[in-house]
């Protein structure tokens, strides 16, 4: 019905980073959430997380979400005297996007709302979403 879960701290020692220790152990953790009927996961993105979790298909919460967009469109007007060209529908889409020069400027955005925020950065990820289960699917995350 309403399950959600929370994931409340999850780290792998810089030795072991890029090793598939996270990945499997969330592959794991989301195929367990998908079976018992787990609509939605949230947690708190510190460090590398904002940009970790987004490739699993987290977004950011919608109070974090309005600050990036609001940081976003600042940016193109300040950097390049101009709109932005498209607006990203998720965390993801967030941080590949590019100005007109090529250079990244997602992680521009959700630096400086990390770095204004002073903390964590709430994320979720809805699991009742089509593009969220095609996503994980993709992944062969589920």
């Amino acid at each position: 019905q309403g399950t959600s879960v929370t994931h409340c701290f999850i780290g792998v020692d810089e030795p072991y980073r890029r090793t598939g220790i996270a990945r499997a152990h969330y592959k794991a953790a989301l195929s367990f959430y998908h079976r018992i009927g787990v609509k939605r996961v949230s947690l708190q993105a510190n460090e590398l997380g904002p940009y970790v979790w987004s490739g699993f298909g987290f977004n950011f919460a919608h109070r974090e979400w309005e600050l990036m967009l609001t940081v976003l469109e600042r940016m193109f007007r300040l950097k390049y005297d101009s709109e932005v060209p498209f607006w990203p529908s998720s965390s993801e889409e967030l941080l590949l996007m590019t100005g007109p020069d090529g250079e990244t400027v997602g992680y521009d955005v959700v630096s400086e709302v990390h770095a204004g925020m002073g903390g964590a950065l709430n994320m979720t990820l809805d699991l009742t979403e089509q593009r969220s289960i095609a996503f994980l699917r993709d992944e062969q995350l589920i």
